[in-house]
C-alpha cells in the first residue's frame, strides 16, 4: 500500500523562507525526515508545488461546485 504525504505551507510559512536562518532550520528538519524515510525504504518520489497564490481551489457545497482561481 502506498500513501501520499502532502506538506502544506500557508502564506505566513512561505514568507519565512525569506529569512535565511528560519529557512535553514526548516530545511534541516525536512532533511532529517527525508533521511528517515529513505533509511526506512518508504520514500518513492517527491515534487515541490507552486506557491499558494497560484492555486485553484475546488469546493463542493450543498451539491454545487465552486471553483476559485
Amino acid at each position: 500500500m502506498k500513501y501520499a504525504l502532502l506538506i502544506n505551507e500557508g502564506p505566513e510559512d512561505m514568507a519565512l523562507r525569506k529569512d535565511a536562518k528560519e529557512h535553514s532550520r526548516n530545511m534541516a528538519a525536512y532533511g532529517a525526515y527525508y533521511q528517515a524515510m529513505m533509511e526506512a525504504g518508504v520514500f518513492v518520489s517527491g515534487q515541490g508545488l507552486e506557491h499558494p497564490e497560484t492555486a485553484t481551489t475546488l469546493r463542493i457545497r450543498q451539491g454545487k461546485r465552486s471553483i476559485q482561481d
